[in-house]
């Protein structure tokens, strides 16, 4: 009969695990309300399984003649004593998902600490213990035992004052969340990340590599400031001192160019620039802006820095030294007055000039350094300059209207661009970018139209030359895309050259 009652309740057990494998297997737990909850009490529904199992066992033995009373009474009451508790444990389990992870977690957005969620679900087991206590013995003796747990606990924090002062802020700093892991906090004269915390203190990581573990009874002392919470800003400032011949509007306005295109500075709030002082060496400036990774800030600013002396070396504004420096001053990394028209005479639309033309045209070029990375221009924005690389190399890319790149080539030493912004002035049609410290040569509309003035058939031979290469560039792009469908007829070289003249003409107005 024994051995009847072991294969029946082996059967038993494998239908019920079956059903419950096949239950969680096929039944869609992948809402943000089902998922947590089956997550959670999986293993004790699977233990509840074995403890029904063991209860059906009970039963059939409990009717058996042979049985010894002890084991009957064992077999009856630990089962369902498990049962109940198994039970209970399931629905606090499923009432904390619910409060925790769904009411706050995905309906309200907020995230309840770790600790806190630990601090309700121990108390609320021991109010469950307590009840128990009560109901299976009598409250005298519960109270006894309470008040000898309260007296035991008391000389346990005197003589572990120290620790349950960790415990305790821990327990009130996770609370308030003010930080969480990937924050960088300055706590003292300790500056880090935050790598992770417990109970009793609390680990950041350096920008030198160091860790530093802080107890947490120190960080409830002392000033803690979360220099950039995750996914938050920080402020930065760069302060300048220039002479004081440059207008104010002009430097100002150079600080915020040298800011716009740096990675790791936020566009909104935009930097913003302030005057802060006139002293005895110059007027002291100061551009502030926000960053969006804290730890890069170190590689923010050096590029900040890089970028401000580039962009006020274009513009020609010095910075301010003290009255007792000595300053050795190199000449500009400038091309030579030779090199400049050997440079111009290399281009095919102004080989057209007189060997004076020429030179004239080289003298009114001037020099611009660009640093690595840095744009130089920009597609679709308005333009009137023309480039010649004097030393370094650049990358001309372009986008359709959907931002895709559809063209990328590197400009070498001799090459140039922005032609037909500085002819037609229409917008720019490729980004261009310094792939190394860069020296161009820049030609003004002004300069270009003394040329113009000088030779009156300048403008045909111009409009000609960039006809057969705007003619030859439109080909070789009519070529790749002649796969997609069949393309509208190209202009003739005749037909661009006519419309180039008119645009020349039209845009420097003669």
């Amino acid at each position: 009969m024994r051995v009847m009652i072991i294969l029946q309740a082996a059967l038993i057990f494998i239908g019920l695990s079956t059903l419950y494998w096949l239950l969680y297997k096929f039944l869609p737990w992948r809402g943000s309300f089902v998922e947590p909850i089956a997550r959670r009490v999986r293993f004790w529904v699977y233990l509840l399984i074995l403890l029904c199992t063991l209860n059906w066992i009970g039963a059939k033995l409990a009717h058996a003649p042979l049985a010894a009373l002890s084991v009957k009474v064992w077999l009856s009451w630990l089962p369902r004593t498990g049962i109940l508790a198994l039970l209970v444990i399931i629905a606090v389990e499923t009432l904390l998902v619910i409060i925790f992870d769904y009411v706050y977690a995905v309906r309200r957005r907020m995230d309840v600490p770790p600790v806190v969620q630990a601090f309700v679900r121990g108390l609320i087991y021991l109010l469950a213990v307590l009840l128990v206590l009560v109901s299976l013995f009598n409250i005298k003796i519960v109270a006894g035992v309470l008040i000898g747990a309260a007296v035991l606990l008391l000389g346990l924090g005197l003589l572990m004052q120290e620790a349950l002062a960790n415990l305790f802020a821990g327990f009130s700093l996770q609370v308030t969340n003010l930080y969480r892991p990937g924050d960088w906090l300055r706590v003292g004269q300790h500056q880090g990340q935050v790598e992770g915390s417990d109970w009793r203190s609390l680990t950041i990581r350096t920008a030198a590599g160091d860790r530093v573990i802080l107890p947490l009874s120190l960080l409830a002392k002392v000033e803690v400031v979360n220099l950039a919470a995750r996914g938050g800003l920080h402020a930065d400032e760069v302060a300048v001192v220039v002479e004081c011949g440059y207008p104010p509007e002009q430097v100002e306005r150079v600080l915020l160019e040298a800011l716009r295109d740096l990675d790791g500075i936020s566009p909104a709030p935009a930097p913003e620039t302030r005057l802060l002082a006139f002293d005895g060496q110059g007027i002291r400036y100061a551009v502030r802006f926000w960053i969006t990774d804290f730890g890069a800030r170190d590689a923010i600013l050096t590029a900040v820095h890089r970028a401000l002396w580039y962009h006020f070396r274009r513009a020609n504004i010095c910075f301010a030294c003290p009255a007792t420096a000595v300053t050795l001053r190199r000449p500009a990394p400038a091309a030579a007055a030779g090199a400049r028209v050997a440079l111009l005479r290399a281009i095919p639309f102004l080989q057209s000039l007189s060997p004076e033309q020429m030179q004239q045209l080289a003298d009114r070029l001037h020099p611009a350094l660009f640093a690595s990375g840095e744009t130089i221009c920009r597609q679709g924005e308005a333009g009137q300059t023309f480039y010649v690389i004097a030393r370094g190399h650049v990358r001309v890319t372009a986008s359709d209207d959907e931002g895709r790149e559809v063209f990328s080539h590197t400009l070498q030493a001799g090459e140039f661009f922005g032609e037909f912004s500085l002819l037609t002035g229409e917008p720019r049609s490729a980004t261009v970018v310094a792939e190394g410290e860069s020296e161009l040569l820049v030609m003004g509309k002004d300069a270009m139209r003394q040329a113009l003035d000088a030779t009156p058939r300048l403008a045909e031979h111009i409009s000609a030359v960039l006809a057969a290469r705007q003619h030859e560039l439109r080909e070789s792009r009519a070529r790749v895309t002649a796969a997609a469908g069949p393309a509208a007829a190209p202009q003739t070289v005749e037909s661009l050259q006519r419309e180039l003249l008119r645009r020349i003409v039209d845009f420097f107005a003669y």
